[in-house]
């Protein structure tokens, strides 16, 4: 797990965990949304556990330099190839990479006050370019977030509205890793189907390669 903190047992933390659970619960301390509490009890319980903005950095520079290592795959498809419907989460790689996009939108959007209601459709492209000027856009825009909040802003809860028009709040640390690790998920999803058409794969994406292209190039 990519945190920092301070190391404690299971025991420890159970202990913690009791602790609380055998006091009484004072309600006016907790978050007033449903769920996604962020309340001291819920910190103890998770072991004081906080993302460094080092780390934080670094997982954003391996979301885009593995959506960088994505695009040459799917640009070498024809059109017709691009748009297949192949049955997966999102119809074809081309609804694939929309989503992707659109998921940097809108939590963007979210932690700029916006709380979108929808997802970019994917006519909204009319081709693979403006799929990736668009996500450069958004890459520019989410990187000035994380500058602005800065090392002691990124643990700051940022309120928002779910899809099911719910408030909650969560740090911004917690969103952002999200963020690149449900990139992770359909960039999978991008390389099998890509071998469903038995066309190249994109270079490996994985977290390691990209510590290792690092490392190589210090």
């Amino acid at each position: 797990m990519l945190v920092s903190g301070k190391s404690r047992t299971r025991s420890d933390r159970r202990s913690i965990v009791e602790k609380h659970a055998a006091s009484p619960l004072d309600r006016s301390r907790l978050s007033p949304f449903d769920d996604n509490r962020l309340s001291p009890y819920a910190s103890a319980e998770q072991g004081d556990e906080q993302m460094t903005f080092d780390v934080l950095q670094t997982l954003v520079d391996y979301h885009y330099w593995a959506r960088d290592r994505l695009f040459p795959a799917v640009e070498a498809l024809t059109d017709e190839q691009l748009r297949r419907p192949l049955g997966n989460s999102f119809a074809s790689v081309f609804d694939t990479v929309v989503h992707l996009c659109g998921a940097d939108w809108i939590w963007r959007s979210r932690w700029e006050g916006i709380s979108p209601t929808a997802l970019p459709s994917p006519d909204l492209y009319d081709d693979l370019a403006r799929v990736r000027a668009a996500w450069e856009d958004e890459e520019h825009r989410i990187r000035a977030i994380a500058a602005r909040l800065g090392p002691d802003g990124i643990a700051r809860p940022i309120e928002y509205t779910g899809w099911d028009g719910r408030r909650q709040a969560q740090p911004f640390w917690q969103m952002l890793q999200h963020l690149v690790n449900h990139g992770s998920y359909h960039r999978g999803q991008v390389t099998t189907l890509l071998r469903q058409m038995n066309v190249p794969p994109p270079k490996s994406m994985d977290l390691i390669a990209f510590y290792r292209e690092r490392a190589a190039l210090t």
